[in-house]
C-alpha cells in the first residue's frame, strides 16, 4: 500500500511539473540603451511592474520565470525609454528582436503565432492610417453633397472596406 501511495505521488508530481508552465521571452532591441530592462503589464488603466531583467552589450534581455506571467498586454521599457508591445498569453517561449527607431517595421518573432500576427496587424495600420488620414482630411476641405465630396466618401468607403477584409 505505501508503495501504491509513493508511485501516485511520484506521478502527480511528475505530472504537475511537466504541465508547469514557466515564462522563456527573450527580447533585443538593437542600439537601445543598456541597462534594466521592465516587462510591465496593462491591467485595465493601470500599468504593474511584473518583472525587470539587466540587458546585455546587444540590449538583449531574458524575462525568464518558474511560474508563467499572467495573459495580456505588456509593455518592454529599456533604460532609455524605448518600449516594445507584447502579447504574453500560454504560450510564453519566444523572442522577439528588432532596431529600436524601426521596431515595428523590422520585428522578427519567434514561437509566438500570437506576436506575429499582431506586429503583421500593426505594419499593416502604420502603412494603411495615412491613407485614410488623408481621404477625411481632404472631406473636411470639401463641401458636402458636392460631386468632389462624394467621390471622397465612396474612396474612403472603399479604404475602409480594404481594413475591413484585412
Amino acid at each position: 500500500m505505501q508503495r501504491i501511495l509513493f508511485v501516485s505521488i511520484c506521478l502527480f508530481w511528475i505530472s504537475n511539473s511537466i504541465n508547469a508552465q514557466k515564462a522563456n521571452i527573450t527580447v533585443q532591441l538593437e542600439e537601445a540603451q543598456t541597462g534594466i530592462v521592465k516587462l510591465i503589464g496593462v491591467y485595465g488603466n493601470q500599468n504593474i511592474l511584473v518583472d525587470s531583467a539587466e540587458s546585455d552589450a546587444q540590449s538583449k534581455v531574458l524575462f525568464k520565470s518558474d511560474t508563467a506571467y499572467p495573459a495580456g498586454f505588456y509593455y518592454i521599457v529599456y533604460k532609455d525609454n524605448s518600449v516594445v508591445y507584447l502579447l504574453i498569453d500560454k504560450d510564453q517561449e519566444f523572442s522577439f528582436k528588432s532596431k529600436k527607431e524601426t521596431w515595428i517595421e523590422d520585428a522578427v518573432i519567434e514561437g509566438s503565432l500570437d506576436n506575429e500576427l499582431y506586429y503583421k496587424n500593426l505594419r499593416f495600420e502604420k502603412d494603411f492610417r495615412p491613407k485614410i488620414d488623408s481621404v477625411t482630411n481632404l472631406q473636411k476641405e470639401t463641401t458636402f453633397g458636392k460631386p468632389a465630396y462624394e467621390k471622397l466618401e465612396k474612396e474612403r468607403i472603399k479604404l475602409e472596406n480594404e481594413k475591413e477584409a484585412h
